[in-house]
């Protein structure tokens, strides 16, 4: 008789741990979309000391990167904008992101040519190889900048470009554009702000941190046609953190 109440205590024991475990995945999927996004809700952003510190350290690359191409015959810096933000992931049953948070920061040269834009942007193409850019892995493939050339039949100036990585040892690689801004497929001569600096989209109320240039690219553009120029902007992209 006792052996028989333990085990039907036993029974009721384990489907109550069952139904238990159950209920709380549940919770877990609903509230937060998931474990991944229930345990993201527990880190944490560092502060700002080391953010100031991975900022620095991601401007520093921005700028030589910048400098290396700007080395390019014809083109003359007319302007730099930045954008700079920190968000939160969204952990939800309706979306839910791998990380907690994430940091970047995008540094972008306006030109002026003094030479022929398509040859400079040839050139440009030759250095990025040299300098150890790679054109960014997609579905389907981009054409390169020669081939995106050659293939578009109507204004050279709309054409669009690929967009390049570059791996750094200091984490997560740059991410360079031209004539645009990564993520983002506004033709950057009607961008009245800078978009994002990330990339992907950010949902409302995930913005923590933003500081941005308040130039508008379109204005600039403007700005370096009216002085009897063709222009080019190249905007370059790191995550300096992400956890």
């Amino acid at each position: 008789m006792n052996r028989t109440l333990k085990t039907i205590g036993a029974i009721f024991g384990a489907a109550g741990l069952l139904a238990g475990l159950l209920l709380c995945n549940f919770y877990v999927s609903f509230g937060y979309g998931g474990w991944t996004g229930f345990f993201a809700e527990l880190r944490s952003l560092p502060g700002e000391e080391k953010l100031a510190a991975l900022r620095s350290e991601a401007i520093d690359e921005l700028t030589q990167a910048q400098v290396e191409l700007g080395s390019v015959p014809g083109l003359t810096l007319s302007e730099k904008t930045f954008s700079d933000m920190c968000a939160k992931g969204e952990h939800s049953w309706k979306r839910s992101e791998s990380y907690a948070y994430v940091c970047a920061y995008r540094l972008t040269y306006y030109y002026g040519l003094t030479r022929d834009y398509k040859e400079i942007l040839l050139d440009l193409e030759q250095t990025l190889g040299n300098l150890g850019w790679s054109i960014g892995e997609q579905t389907p493939r981009q054409p390169t900048i020669s081939e995106a050339l050659r293939e578009y039949s109507g204004e050279i100036f709309l054409v669009e470009l690929p967009y390049y990585r570059k791996p750094v040892s200091t984490g997560r690689a740059l991410v360079l554009a031209l004539n645009g801004f990564y993520g983002n497929s506004s033709y950057w001569t009607k961008s009245s702000s800078e978009p994002d600096p990330f990339g992907f989209g950010i949902g409302i109320g995930q913005k923590i941190y933003k500081n941005a240039s308040s130039q508008s690219p379109q204005t600039i553009f403007q700005r370096i046609i009216a002085a009897g120029q063709e222009a080019i902007m190249i905007a370059i992209s790191k995550e300096y953190f992400r956890n």
